[in-house]
């Protein structure tokens, strides 16, 4: 295996201090996982959700990000094209593209909640497949500087806009149509339909490099430091569960080991987990593993600590 980039995957929660301090918080950890050596963070938009990965606009947060770092890449995992106008999304790229110097990555998907596609009433949950099949072309276009309609061009351009944009994707269909895109695949955490995505992810990647072999593949996993028995884990769980259940989507298992099956949560030391992360992707060949350090609940402060003894495990210095 070459050389593996280190990032982070957070899911921003609110803390019961307000939405304000929440959002100065994720500013700071990013300023944080620059200066440990991570080379990115990558945050999901979630829209009408206060309890839970509550980032309803990750382009705006991202453009405090670009200020307060210079090295950092960021980016979304994913933001839900189907209930997006794709002019004015691929307009704000490019606005966060020329703030940041080029460090922005946008990943786009069909979206997973449905009662966002309910409230924003722009297509039906059921076929924003068939919805992100239709726009990301068009959208691709823009991003890359064709013609917007009436004969418009995307303004600021973008350089190099297809090794910017990622399709999420764990079938290797869907890895083959982002490769076919000429775009980056991010491939998730834990797969839906299995305990462990790593077969799924093997040919995945394996289709996305047959059509695109210079494109970027970013894999994402749970890394918690500590006992599967620990208090804050299971509280963390408890907030991801309650969250898939208020959105109409099935909770996990009740039996705890299968809960942590299912979300392919990693248990152990820092230098266990690094070695364990680490070969459990080597048959992926990502270009870029990222991190999540905990299901959600941590204090910033808790989260850096876990953050800075990954950092020294994988060797990436700084921290």
């Amino acid at each position: 295996m070459g050389i593996m980039d280190i990032g982070v995957f957070i899911a921003a929660e609110p803390h019961l201090r307000g939405p304000a301090e929440d959002l100065h918080e994720m500013i700071d950890l990013a300023q944080a996982v620059e200066e440990l050596g991570y080379r990115s963070l990558y945050t999901a938009s979630r829209h009408f959700s206060p309890g839970y990965a509550a980032v309803p606009s990750p382009l705006v947060l991202f453009a405090a990000v670009a200020e307060r770092t210079s090295t950092l890449e960021f980016g979304t995992s994913v933001v839900t094209l189907p209930l997006e106008n794709p002019h004015r999304l691929a307009e704000d790229f490019a606005t966060l593209d020329a703030i940041s110097g080029g460090r922005a990555i946008l990943g786009v998907g069909s979206g997973d909640d449905p009662p966002a596609f309910e409230a924003m009433a722009m297509v039906e949950y059921d076929e924003r497949a068939g919805r992100l099949s239709s726009m990301i072309e068009g959208f691709l276009n823009i991003v890359n500087g064709g013609d917007a309609g009436a004969g418009m061009k995307l303004y600021p351009p973008i350089d190099h806009a297809l090794d910017k944009v990622a399709l999420g994707a764990q079938s290797a269909r869907g890895a083959a149509w982002a490769a076919s895109l000429g775009i980056g695949l991010q491939q998730g955490r834990s797969e839906p339909n299995s305990w462990d995505p790593t077969v799924s992810q093997v040919r995945a990647a394996e289709a996305y490099r047959t059509v695109h072999p210079k494109g970027r593949i970013s894999t994402a996993r749970n890394a918690w430091i500590g006992s599967p028995d620990d208090p804050e884990l299971w509280e963390g769980i408890r907030r991801h569960d309650e969250f898939l259940t208020a959105r109409g989507r099935a909770g996990l298992p009740q039996d705890p080991k299968e809960a942590l099956r299912k979300m392919n949560i990693r248990c152990g030391s820092p230098e266990g987990l690094a070695l364990e992360l680490r070969g459990a992707v080597a048959s992926i060949k990502p270009d870029e593993l990222l991190i999540t350090p905990d299901p959600g609940g941590l204090e910033a402060s808790d989260r850096l600590k876990r953050l800075t003894a990954l950092a020294e495990a994988f060797g990436i210095g700084g921290g």
